[in-house]
């Protein structure tokens, strides 16, 4: 069975792009593990794809807190030397949004590209 969840914030404010006749969201999530001697973090990349992703495009900025179901991909690639490359990505069937408003950094809420200070679940 190949399923994950995540929970923690993002690391960057979401990406939207055109995929073919799809669109999919791009962001990428820091989660906290604990390690002898302290805390440590590990970074995950999410794709989420049309509806979904234009949801999370649409509302979630950086440090927004989700909760994160999908499944676990590779994607694989070869770089200009020649030499082979992947990496784990997250393709999200559902992202949650936690901890209500973001905030911008001066402190203050920011209002959704929409207008709104609601985000629907």
């Amino acid at each position: 069975m190949n399923y994950i969840i995540i929970a923690g914030n993002l690391g960057r404010d979401v990406e939207l792009k055109e995929a073919g006749t799809s669109k999919v969201a791009t962001f990428s999530v820091a989660t906290k593990r604990l390690k002898r001697g302290g805390e440590g973090v590990d970074w995950h990349q999410v794709n989420a794809w049309n509806v979904e992703g234009e949801r999370c495009h649409q509302y979630l900025r950086k440090g927004s807190e989700v909760v994160v179901h999908g499944r676990m991909e590779y994607q694989s690639w070869t770089d200009p030397e020649g030499n082979k490359k992947s990496r784990p990505v997250i393709q999200a069937d559902r992202v949650h949004f936690c901890g209500g408003r973001s905030k911008g950094a001066d402190g203050g809420s920011q209002q959704s590209r929409q207008g709104s200070d609601e985000i629907p679940f």
